[in-house]
């Protein structure tokens, strides 16, 4: 595509609202949150083999996430939100990036303590163990994230969800269909499963256990420590 076409359809996108049908729409959001999850699985896992490199002189690898293939729920969440909250003001590149940076760090937060006040002291994550946190909040969300947040609402915004409705457009829709629909129902029954169905059912095996017994290395946070008041 020649560099002047570009910049007329990027104008078109962020001047002109997109007509898709709803079943096109649905495949948009479903390889949005997708693409985000895997995108968070990768961030995860490089930062805390950084981490271990830095702070403990360990060369490690960690699995994260709860799921059995390489994606992290709240980063596909937080994506799908970011693009909700801010689609309709995207010709003011400010008013996106303040309100991801505020929506996803309330959702961080809440999400965190949510997990450590409703199950006596659970950490999926900790702050205060970790590098260039930038100063945190009861180790449930950091400054790095509240940048990084802020920059994610236009990363979604200004690349991602276009190049999305590119291979929408471009695609056979069957096909873009079938693969944002089959992509997004294993992602979303893996994390359903791995969240749900093993709560109701805790004799089901999850991911976390089935990687643990091949040998794959879990980041390790305090647990039952003080955050904001004490437990009971």
């Amino acid at each position: 595509m020649a560099k002047g076409q570009f910049k007329i359809k990027y104008k078109n996108y962020i001047n002109n609202s997109m007509v898709f049908d709803k079943k096109t729409w649905v495949a948009i959001v479903l390889l949005l949150f997708v693409s985000m999850a895997v995108f968070g699985f990768i961030i995860e896992i490089n930062f805390y083999h950084l981490n271990a490199l830095i702070r403990d002189g360990k060369d490690m690898w960690f699995w994260r996430g709860n799921a059995f293939g390489p994606w992290i729920d709240i980063y596909g969440l937080g994506a799908v939100a970011a693009f909700a909250l801010t689609y309709k003001f995207r010709k003011k590149p400010w008013l996106v990036a303040l309100i991801s940076g505020v929506v996803l760090s309330l959702m961080e937060l809440i999400a965190g303590m949510a997990i450590y006040y409703l199950d006596n002291g659970r950490r999926e994550w900790n702050y205060n163990e970790e590098i260039w946190t930038l100063g945190n909040i009861g180790g449930f969300i950091c400054g790095r994230n509240i940048i990084a947040f802020t920059l994610a609402g236009p990363f979604v915004v200004y690349v991602i969800v276009p190049a999305i409705m590119w291979l929408a457009k471009k695609m056979n829709r069957k096909v873009f269909l079938g693969i944002a629909y089959v992509l997004g129902g294993i992602c979303i029954a893996d994390i359903f499963y791995n969240d749900i169905i093993h709560t109701i059912f805790p004799q089901c095996m999850k991911a976390g256990t089935f990687y643990k017994s091949k040998g794959f290395n879990f980041v390790k946070f305090t647990q039952h420590d003080k955050a904001f008041w004490k437990l009971k």
